[in-house]
């Protein structure tokens, strides 16, 4: 009985895929049956696409343990594990797996929060407004005159009576 382990990495995802030959071709994931943990197909596709492609569905048991991410990344994970491991079994695998771009780790990642903006790069609803509150309340008077950038920066005056 041999073994060929790899792990593959999507998104916050990892999975550790470990092949074993000879095998029934029975695929568990987190020790559940691939049917069950993706039950829409287009997840167990993607997934299984290195053993489809390959025509080495039958011959191995998978045995598959995924953690983190979610859905998406998981089949992403899941895909990279797999043909990672199926280069460990047959190194002439290599350039078919790499024409159809099933060894290359996805770099994308979720942009992280910036401070001041609701999410990355969304900001919060522009409101000339609360400008001239700020600059009323930060005393950035000239004669009684307040300067203004508007939103598409045309000068504006502000005159303030007392």
């Amino acid at each position: 009985m041999n073994a060929f382990a790899a792990t593959g990495r999507r998104k916050c995802a990892v999975a550790q895929v470990r092949l074993i030959s000879p095998g029934q071709g029975t695929i568990t994931i987190n020790k559940r049956p691939v049917e069950e943990y993706f039950p829409v197909e287009v997840w167990r596709v993607n997934a299984i696409r290195p053993l489809e492609l390959t025509g080495l569905r039958g011959t191995f048991d998978v045995a598959i343990k995924v953690t983190g991410g979610g859905v998406s990344g998981q089949t992403g994970a899941v895909s990279l594990g797999i043909a990672r491991a199926l280069c460990q079994y047959d190194e002439e695998l290599r350039s078919k797996l790499r024409t159809e771009e099933l060894l290359t780790r996805d770099p994308r990642m979720v942009e992280r929060k910036k401070y001041g903006r609701k999410k990355a790069r969304k900001r919060f609803q522009f409101s000339n407004v609360n400008i001239i509150k700020y600059i009323i309340n930060t005393n950035y008077c000239f004669n009684n005159m307040f300067i203004l950038l508007s939103k598409n920066n045309i000068i504006k005056f502000l005159l303030i009576f007392n």
